[in-house]
């Protein structure tokens, strides 16, 4: 009882949060609806009664009467439903947020999870449910649902024992049948979360652009739908599975329902005949025990599905309240001005993994520096760089930054020391402007400050040319006449978004690896002067930027094996001189 009694709360408390009205709308229907249906139980008795007895006057007072609850409970409930349906996509539409946001607060090793993912597909699929709101509106119906009871045993205080019995043994079967309902719909949606996540990448993701050139190129219509019918069938499968447990439970449900009906219309007709009851006593009597067992049952249901509900809810909550590897919380006030990196004996292997990504990696990158970081591919470039990020904790070892452990940092904060342009950057479709300063409503300063770093990343030419200039959007999702950039200029433009943070640390992790050496070694020339002063990490496994820096860090199968600067690498004639080597001569 305690852990309902703080599963309520705290539900109640993030409804408060995401929209107070929808408390009133979940609790006023329902008062509405258990006063109506006192009414239409006894209301039609004493209209049957006046009418045995002929006195006309009373019996149109208690149509009238009768008439006006009916059109004001129809006209009440239509609106309140109509509220009500609004308040639920608020509140759906809030809770999702909720959950997109909590995405973001995880550390990347943990979003990465398909754990995680699952969670939060979980909770998703609950938060689009509405099952915030429905599980309150259960335990608000379950309260009235007990005072209309009272109510309809007032009417029925002449109920013999055994009709009682017979209300009890049906509500038994009624929980057993609703239990296991609950339970197989629970089991139901966990299984089906990664069939749904399957389905949703082939009918969705694959309808992408990017994703159209290769299944035409390599006609892979035959192969795609033979995909979709083979995770079809797996989804299609679950749902046979629980759904004939459903119907089982229901049949037996409704089976005992209709007998407590013979037993009610057998005992009400035999008072009737032996002048028990007058016709309207037989119609309240009769009305009464039908929505009673009705009643009864109903609240059965409630009680057997709040449980099932709240083991569903705590799917979101455990998500919402699931920490972060993120503890830190130190400022970084005073880190831009320096920009001292250091990692020393650092280790890290990915979840799962029994390999290290990295091994023992000790360096000191100093403030001011230019450098190379190279190797072959999965030598551990971005891992390195991931970690120096904070997006991974390592496995063992420190990283500090000026001497602090960045694990005792501020992690948004310290995100705000570095300018990163991924390899795989991506370009958002919204206007220019917002892909470069990401901020809703920008300052004169902020506007003039990205038109400056647009000039300095050579896209002032692309950006005059554009119907709306910084206002143009990018693709036609937001804007039908919105444009597409070419890859070039789109490099430019993330080379903009990069100048623009004007960071402690700039990276740059192989964002040119589809360019040409030639365009490479242009692009990171003129980022080489536009970041003058700064910190720079070059990532690449070509070695067209090693010349514009002033050391080069060489991995090689986890380990840092080279440290040093270009001269004095080629003279050690290691992994490093051997590369350079082989390029120089696919080059020439």
């Amino acid at each position: 009882m305690k852990k309902r009694w703080q599963c309520y709360q705290y539900f109640w408390k993030l409804q408060w949060e995401l929209d107070r009205m929808s408390l009133l709308l979940l609790l006023a229907p329902r008062l509405l609806n258990a006063a109506h249906t006192l009414l239409a139980v006894a209301l039609p008795g004493l209209i049957l009664d006046s009418l045995v007895l002929l006195e006309v006057r009373q019996c149109t007072t208690y149509i009238i009467f009768y008439a006006a609850v009916e059109f004001a409970n129809s006209f009440l409930s239509a609106l309140l439903d109509r509220s009500r349906s609004i308040h639920n996509e608020i509140t759906s539409t809030k809770l999702g947020q909720m959950l997109v946001e909590k995405t973001k607060e995880l550390r990347m090793e943990q979003f990465e999870q398909t754990q995680t993912l699952e969670r939060y597909e979980l909770a998703r699929k609950c938060a689009e449910k509405n099952s915030v709101s429905q599980y309150l509106g259960s335990v608000i119906s379950f309260v009235v649902g007990i005072g209309e009871l009272a109510g309809l045993l007032y009417l029925l205080q002449d109920m013999p024992f055994w009709v009682l019995l017979c209300f009890v043994a049906a509500a038994l079967v009624h929980a057993v049948a609703q239990l296991k309902i609950g339970k197989s719909k629970m089991q139901e949606d966990e299984l089906e979360i990664p069939a749904e996540r399957k389905l949703g990448y082939l009918n969705y993701e694959l309808v992408k652009p990017e994703y159209a050139k290769e299944i035409r190129l390599f006609e892979m219509k035959k192969f795609l739908t033979e995909k979709q019918v083979q995770v079809k069938e797996e989804y299609y499968a679950l749902l046979r599975k629980y759904s004939k447990s459903q119907v089982n439970a229901l049949q037996s449900a409704n089976i005992a329902g209709s007998v407590l009906s013979v037993v009610f219309y057998a005992y009400n007709i035999l008072r009737f005949a032996a002048g028990a009851l007058t016709v309207g006593m037989f119609t309240v009597s009769m009305n009464a025990m039908l929505r009673f067992s009705g009643r009864v049952n109903n609240l059965v249901s409630i009680a057997a599905g709040l449980e099932m509900k709240a083991q569903m809810l705590n799917k979101v909550r455990d998500f919402l309240e699931m920490e972060s590897a993120h503890a830190g919380s130190g400022p970084v006030s005073d880190f831009m001005s320096d920009a001292v990196i250091e990692f020393e004996n650092v280790s890290y292997k990915y979840p799962g993994s029994d390999t290290y990504a990295l091994k023992d990696i000790s360096v000191r990158i100093h403030s001011g520096e230019k450098i190379s970081v190279v190797g072959p591919n999965g030598a551990g470039k971005t891992t390195f760089i991931a970690l120096m990020l904070g997006m991974y904790r390592p496995t063992s070892g420190t990283i500090r930054y000026n001497g602090t452990d960045i694990e005792t940092l501020d992690d948004e904060a310290y995100k705000q020391l570095f300018s990163v342009l991924l390899q795989d950057f991506q370009i958002f479709s919204f206007t220019i402007r917002d892909n470069i300063l990401f901020t809703s409503e920008p300052s004169e300063n902020e506007i003039a400050a990205a038109r400056e770093c647009m000039e300095k990343a050579g896209l002032s030419e692309v950006r005059d040319r554009l119907p709306e200039r910084v206002d143009t959007y990018l693709t036609p999702r937001f804007d039908p006449d919105g444009v597409k950039l070419s890859g070039g200029e789109e490099q430019k433009l993330a080379i903009a978004r990069v100048l623009n943070r004007n960071s402690a640390v700039f990276i740059l992790d192989e964002p040119t690896a589809a360019l040409s050496p030639r365009n490479e070694y242009e692009i990171y020339e003129r980022f080489a002067r536009l970041t003058e002063g700064k910190t720079v990490l070059f990532i690449s496994h070509r070695l067209s930027a090693c010349s514009l820096c002033d050391r080069i860090l060489v991995f090689q199968d986890g380990a840092l094996t080279e440290d040093g600067e270009h001269k004095t690498l080629m003279q050690n004639d290691r992994l490093y001189a051997e590369m350079f080597r082989k390029q120089a001569e696919a080059y020439t």
